[in-house]
């Protein structure tokens, strides 16, 4: 992480990327799950909404 930012805002991207990275394993948990009960509905909506932690999450990865 670059050292100019302040100490607080290093600690608020770390929790927001570890919020991120849990999100996208929630999501994935879930469609697990959803697909071993047959849940078609559950997995659309959850794979939908997979599909944009992961876009935060590539957007922390990437800097």
């Amino acid at each position: 992480m670059p050292t100019h930012l302040t100490t607080y805002l290093q600690r608020e991207l770390r929790s927001d990327h570890a919020g991120e990275t849990g999100a996208v394993y929630i999501y994935k948990g879930i469609v697990s799950v959803a697909k071993w009960r047959g849940n078609n509905e559950r997995i659309s909506f959850t794979k939908s909404h997979g599909v944009t932690e992961s876009n935060h999450f590539c957007i922390f990865q990437s800097k």
